[in-house]
């Protein structure tokens, strides 16, 4: 582990970006450095590498060992804030923004920090764009400062980044699982199966409930109607 693992740090990371089907889940996780050994000896990872049933065994444990902050964007909104911003990375960014400074304060009120010692705190975010500004412009705010501001390639190999990630993970799943009992349907998650399923879905509940499940802006949709 790098010397991050040293410091006082806030983790960020999302599930859903690239599923066309289902919310986009952003969240993050703070636990102070003595803790995250814990977390690691639990086996808290990239949620990429741990199967749902691990998900969501663990998901309980991770959220009482520290902070959360979660945003869920659902398809419906997802879309009609992609119909005012066009870019997904700009829309992550302010969903960021806000979850980083609810849990900035949850942290500040919990009082497990002196006032000098809030200012050393890190945050950590999976690298989402190549554009620094649309995680930065977002978390400018007087009453929140961080000591550095780092987008990670595979940020995940940090264990607050990895505990934000199977939180977010955990919430997808279950927003899937919800989706799946008012529709009565598994939604896939295979390409070669979303088209086909896409056109049925269409045909029986229309295309104005599509796009409260599907994420329209995908050129997927193209393919579709």
């Amino acid at each position: 582990l790098t010397e991050l693992e040293d410091i006082n740090y806030i983790g960020s990371d999302e599930a859903g970006k690239g599923e066309y089907f289902g919310p986009l889940v952003l969240a993050s996780f703070f636990v102070d450095k003595k803790r995250r050994e814990y977390l690691r000896e639990m086996g808290v990872t990239d949620s990429k590498k741990l199967t749902d049933k691990k998900i969501v065994e663990i998901v309980d444990i991770v959220k009482s060992e520290g902070f959360y902050s979660i945003s869920v964007v659902d398809p419906q909104r997802l879309n009609e804030l992609w119909s005012k911003k066009g870019n997904l990375s700009i829309i992550m960014g302010e969903e960021y923004g806000k979850i980083n400074r609810n849990l900035y304060q949850k942290i500040e009120k919990s009082g497990i920090f002196k006032d000098n010692e809030l200012t050393e705190i890190a945050l950590v975010v999976d690298r989402f764009s190549s554009v620094d500004d649309r995680i930065l412009k977002p978390i400018k705010d007087k009453k929140m400062s961080f000591a550095r501001v780092i987008q990670e390639p595979d940020g995940e190999r940090f264990t607050n980044v990895a505990a934000a990630s199977v939180i977010a993970r955990a919430s997808y799943l279950n927003y899937m699982n919800e989706l799946a009992l008012k529709y009565r349907c598994e939604f896939p998650k295979g390409y070669s199966e979303v088209v086909p399923f896409s056109k049925n879905f269409i045909d029986l509940h229309g295309y104005t409930e599509f796009a409260k499940v599907a994420k329209i802006f995908f050129k997927t949709t193209k393919e579709i109607v």
